[in-house]
């Protein structure tokens, strides 16, 4: 795998996570309201 390769992937996965944080966040500000 090239460094070009796994540097998409783990941006790819920082993405997700991130994607994960707001959605957890978003619920949690929801169930404040």
């Amino acid at each position: 795998m090239s460094p070009r390769e796994s540097g998409v992937k783990i941006s790819d996965l920082a993405v997700g996570l991130q994607k994960k944080v707001n959605k957890g966040r978003n619920e949690a500000w929801t169930h404040k309201m």
